[in-house]
């Protein structure tokens, strides 16, 4: 599952390397999905589909190996209600990852990260969101279920983060 999936860039990425795997791409935004449709349409590929939706109202159940969440986090509201629900649209073990920038809690500004993500901040702040620190998101994942939090810096302010669903039974 792609949440805020916008045209479907990554899920139809993944759906041509990956033939044998399906993937939904989930966004609120009509005409994002649309565009995607299309372009799934005419690559003819049928492991890949589209649906118009917010995160908070899916009612998935175990239905997922994989949540993707790509540089969407910052922005979605509400976070803890978006989180749980992917929680329980994974399966049990099912992983959960995050693509997103992540502040350092750092004010040394010499550094490029650090001037990076505080220059996104202030677009981030314009737009409603801002970005999440390590610890901020760690315990946000546990509040809402998720365990065995990684972490995995990519540069430039960008980071990895995979939890796991650890059992089915988390009523939050």
């Amino acid at each position: 599952m792609d949440l805020g999936a916008g045209t479907g860039d990554w899920s139809i990425r993944l759906a041509r390397e990956f033939p044998l795997s399906s993937f939904d791409g989930i966004d609120p935004d009509s005409t994002a999905i649309a565009k995607g449709t299309m372009q799934i349409e005419e690559l003819g590929l049928s492991n890949v589909k589209m649906r118009v939706q917010d995160a908070e109202s899916m009612e998935y159940s175990g239905d997922f190996d994989i949540a993707h969440l790509g540089e969407v986090l910052y922005l979605i509201r509400p976070r803890d209600e978006v989180l749980r629900a992917c929680y329980r649209a994974l399966r049990e073990g099912g992983l959960l990852v995050i693509c997103e920038g992540l502040a350092s809690g750092k004010k040394d500004m010499r550094r490029i990260e650090n001037q990076l993500v505080h220059a996104m901040q202030l677009d981030f702040a314009l737009q409603g969101g801002r970005f999440y620190t390590k610890s901020e998101l760690a315990r946000l994942l546990s509040k809402t279920g998720f365990g065995s939090v990684h972490f995995h810096d990519v540069g430039g302010g960008l980071w990895f983060v995979i939890a796991r669903k650890l059992r089915d039974h988390h009523k939050g």
